[in-house]
């Protein structure tokens, strides 16, 4: 295992364990207790990041985020496609420069996102927390449509 520095697929640096190997060199099979999480100043409070493989410096990444009950995570952007596979609880989520409650929609478990690079977009959740899967290709950043909702700069 060594610790990796990496830009998240939510896009801010974040240290964590990774367990992940090259693509095509050998077998990966991480469990639920085996991933090690951090925290991020880029996201909002209380979530968590867990690197499953990869690096979202550069090429291919998979991570895991487990975003906490009444959550919001205003409006943002990516500069890579990312593909968001919801893993447990439900994710409500909306396209769109400005948070609109009335527009998110339920995103139970097992449902699939595909995030286009530059769309604006943003998600909740409600009652309980919620676990999601993302995919994509690095370097990704989350650019928050107004700087002042940015908790990096808080």
């Amino acid at each position: 295992m060594k610790i990796l520095a990496i830009a998240s697929a939510l896009g801010f640096a974040v240290f964590v364990t990774c367990q992940g190997v090259q693509a095509g060199s050998e077998a990966l099979e991480i469990r639920p207790g085996d991933m090690k999480w951090g925290v991020s100043a880029a996201l909002p409070k209380g979530a968590k990041i867990a690197l499953i493989r990869g690096d979202a410096k550069q090429g291919s990444y998979v991570v895991h985020v487990i975003f906490p009950a009444n959550c919001r995570f205003p409006p943002h952007t990516h500069p890579d496609e990312h593909t968001v596979t919801v893993i447990s609880g439900t994710l409500y989520y909306a396209l769109g420069d400005k948070f609109d409650a009335k527009k998110l929609k339920a995103f139970p478990h097992g449902s699939f996102i595909v995030e286009p690079a530059e769309i604006p977009h943003y998600l909740a959740t409600k009652r309980g927390p919620v676990t999601v899967q993302v995919t994509g290709t690095g370097a990704t950043d989350s650019n928050y449509i107004n700087p002042k909702d940015d908790p990096r700069t808080k």
